[in-house]
């Protein structure tokens, strides 16, 4: 019985040794060989990854400091970037000539850590407040100013653009296809380190990322533009620039995705779409779209998009909010045809809908209204109301709150004040203000009034 059972043990060893012999025969298909021949090399890289966590940085050749602070920004618990560069000039200045390090100089980093920062959604069920951040103006030092200027405010969130209608990035990609097409300085140094930050702030952070408008990446890839035969360029032009793409081209909707799910590896809050949605501005007479052959084509395009980006955050605790044009809660044909913007629809992918209410961007006369800018209360209750009736159930509404004067006869604190009283009122799960040029004194100003009465109710 012994020998049988050692014979039965040899001949499964001879076995498996055939078996690993032939994966390395076939190591085109499963790559064996390869990786027993790298394992003398992943040893080396460690042991490089290792060094290079150290709190030095060796200057090899002539380098301007502003790269090197770049370079190292992300191993310093220095939060402001102007801060950081400041220490590590003051650190560094025996080894630093007229803005350059001297070749073969070791420069220090000041405030060293090794831990890398893993973020993770705060997780959030209340209602939330938020200003947004323009783009430009996305640098962690300029935020960590809004961060002090909203203390003690109910403001408990920032809306930060991760690629606006510009198309260009506020964080370095690290996906080579979006690399391809983002050649220009980072705004955002350290995007992981600006979100822990926030966090530790206890700042909600919603990351807003412009689909179908996009100048940048039409720069490069024309051929992912909407088709129109009357103009020079033969795309949809803003200001003489070709800015739309066409929302159902297969690579549009997958470059946004590559963008949408590098975002979610950050941990942030919230993920908000906007532009998503065809165009409805301007002559479009000569406009030919991918795959278009019924306004219902449009809505599909946009519901398929939707659907894979709501696949790819499932696993997540990332929310994934969409900005709408507020008349489309009137859904109205000629609006849905023209933008696809059918709500009950492609509502059914998100978890927040942020309707764009402002009252200026209807058109006077609208339902008899001389001037709907001056009459907040009505565009609100109605549109909110609307919106409420026609998504489902699970779907927050948090809209849009006009902080701009335009069109607006007596713009003021009341003014804004008046607008949140009226989302609370009928549904509103929370609100965000909109000012193109982030000048809001005038709004933060009455959201401290509001601040201020709560704390007398509370005492």
């Amino acid at each position: 019985m012994k020998f049988i059972k050692l014979k039965k043990y040899y001949m499964e060893l001879i076995v498996f040794i055939a078996f690993i012999i032939l994966l390395i025969l076939v190591d085109n298909k499963f790559a064996i060989s390869s990786h027993i021949k790298n394992i003398g090399k992943h040893k080396k890289q460690n042991t490089q990854e290792i060094i290079k966590q150290e709190n030095i940085y060796e200057c090899s050749t002539k380098e301007h400091i502003n790269s090197i602070v770049e370079k190292t920004y992300s191993k310093s618990t220095i939060f402001s970037y102007k801060d950081y560069k400041k220490e590590f000039i003051k650190t560094n200045q025996q080894n630093i000539k007229s803005y350059f390090c001297i070749p073969g100089k070791t420069l220090i980093i000041p405030e060293y850590s090794s831990v890398k920062i893993k973020n993770q959604p705060l997780d959030k069920n209340e209602p939330v407040y938020a200003i947004y951040i323009r783009w430009d103006l996305a640098t962690i030092d300029n935020i960590i100013h809004i961060v002090d200027k909203i203390k003690n405010t109910n403001i408990n969130a920032l809306v930060i653009d991760a690629k606006d209608i510009v198309g260009i990035l506020t964080y370095k990609s690290n996906d080579p296809i979006v690399q391809q097409y983002q050649k220009h300085p980072t705004i955002i140094k350290d995007f992981n380190k600006l979100i822990y930050y926030l966090h530790q702030n206890q700042i909600y952070v919603i990351i807003r990322l412009a689909l179908f408008q996009d100048m940048n990446l039409i720069q490069y890839r024309k051929d992912l533009a909407i088709y129109n035969e009357n103009t020079l360029s033969k795309t949809i032009e803003y200001k003489g620039r070709p800015i739309w793409l066409d929302p159902g081209k297969e690579e549009v909707q997958d470059y946004n995705l590559r963008i949408f799910k590098e975002l979610l590896s950050f941990g942030v809050d919230e993920i908000q779409f906007d532009y998503v949605r065809y165009p409805a501005e301007g002559d479009l007479s000569g406009v030919i779209y991918h795959n278009v052959k019924t306004p219902e084509d449009k809505t599909k395009h946009l519901e398929e998009f939707l659907f894979k980006a709501w696949f790819l955050k499932y696993p997540t605790k990332t929310k994934l909010s969409l900005d709408v044009f507020g008349i489309t809660g009137w859904q109205i044909n000629k609006d849905i045809h023209a933008t696809g913007q059918n709500i009950p629809k492609i509502s059914k992918y998100i978890d927040i809908i942020s309707p764009m209410l402002y009252p200026s961007h209807f058109e006077r006369g609208f339902e008899g209204i001389d001037n709907p800018a001056d009459y907040p209360e009505y565009i609100y209750k109605k549109g909110m109301n609307y919106f409420k009736e026609i998504i489902p159930e699970y779907v927050k509404i948090r809209p849009w709150i006009q902080a701009f004067k335009w069109r607006v006869t007596n713009y003021n604190e009341e003014y804004i004040l008046r607008q949140i009283k009226t989302i609370e009122e009928n549904h509103g799960y929370g609100w965000i203000m909109w000012n193109a040029r982030n000048n809001y004194d005038i709004a933060i100003n009455a959201i401290k009034r509001i601040s201020k009465k709560q704390i007398a109710i509370n005492q």
